[in-house]
């Protein structure tokens, strides 16, 4: 993972917050998590998760199996990426 030191705040062992900086997240190479702006992140070592908020709408998100996911906050590449709709929460999971 990619940051700056500033706008990083330890939330335990395995969690931090980034939010003043864009980051790059890259899970062995590809797939790869590239903000394209700042927005607060939740990154979790641990459970290998990322969480955060953004203002691009789900209904911007198609559900099913996709190699790219570009929007305005954000760009995502992976070998197969799997999009998942529930409300107004979206969950993206690959394959390595």
């Amino acid at each position: 993972m990619s940051y700056t030191p500033f706008g990083v705040t330890k939330v335990d062992n395995n969690s931090a917050i980034y939010e003043m900086t864009p980051i790059g997240i890259y899970f062995d190479k590809i797939p790869e998590l590239k903000s394209k702006m700042a927005f607060p992140v939740l990154v979790n070592k641990q459970e290998q998760k990322v969480y955060f908020s953004i203002e691009t709408s789900p209904n911007e998100f198609t559900k099913g199996i996709n190699k790219t996911l570009s929007v305005k906050e954000f760009e995502f590449i992976a070998d197969e990426i799997h999009i998942e709709k529930d409300d107004n929460r979206i969950k993206i999971s690959f394959r390595e």
